[in-house]
């Protein structure tokens, strides 16, 4: 698992799919909790993706059906593409992402954008989901590349379209153990110069 400050979300092609993973944390200071479509938490049967339609910006990870609840307000850029809304219901670990407010929402003006988090979240709990939207491109679902970033308090999402997670950073190295000096000697006897020659490589 890599090490995330704030929270980040990944949107990649991957053979012939397009992969979404996010993970990272959420200062819930600066967010005031939401109730657009009613009280309490909202089921989202499936995962989206929406780049610049009425729910942008949109996009969520995680095992669709778990119920959310809105946090608003985050501020950053409207649109990440030209797309409309896409769907999948291939996702898992917590569901959670980024929703733009629709028109016809109630007590909250559209466009505002709020983060969609796991019912009963806990201030700095670690968020982890992935979605798959199978056979089609970034292209196709109208994505532009690049990076968007979404601030709120002290904390930030960064939407990151067409990149991959990065790699587990590297812990310390050991050092190597070497021989003393008296005892290379030694082999070098047993060894001859073929093995001499290796033990310097």
């Amino acid at each position: 698992m890599k090490a995330v400050a704030e929270s980040e979300i990944f949107i990649y092609e991957s053979g012939s799919d397009v992969a979404v993973s996010g993970e990272g944390t959420v200062d819930l200071s600066g967010l005031s909790l939401e109730a657009p479509f009613g009280a309490g938490p909202i089921a989202f049967l499936v995962n989206g993706l929406d780049a610049s339609g009425g729910e942008s910006p949109g996009v969520s990870v995680g095992s669709p059906g778990g119920g959310v609840l809105f946090y608003c307000v985050a501020a950053g850029p409207a649109s990440f593409g030209s797309g409309s809304l896409a769907t999948t219901s291939v996702g898992s670990g917590d569901q959670w992402g980024l929703y733009g407010i629709p028109i016809g929402a109630t007590g909250v003006a559209p466009g505002t954008i709020c983060l969609l988090l796991p019912n009963g979240y806990t201030s700095g709990a670690f968020l982890s989901g992935t979605a798959t939207y199978e056979n089609t491109d970034l292209t196709a679902l109208g994505l532009t590349i690049g990076e968007y970033v979404y601030t709120w308090g002290s904390d930030k999402l960064t939407l990151i379209v067409g990149a991959r997670p990065g790699p587990v950073a590297p812990g310390p190295v050991a050092p190597v153990p070497t021989l003393p000096f008296y005892a290379l000697l030694a082999l070098t006897g047993l060894l001859g110069l073929f093995g001499l020659r290796k033990l310097k490589k």
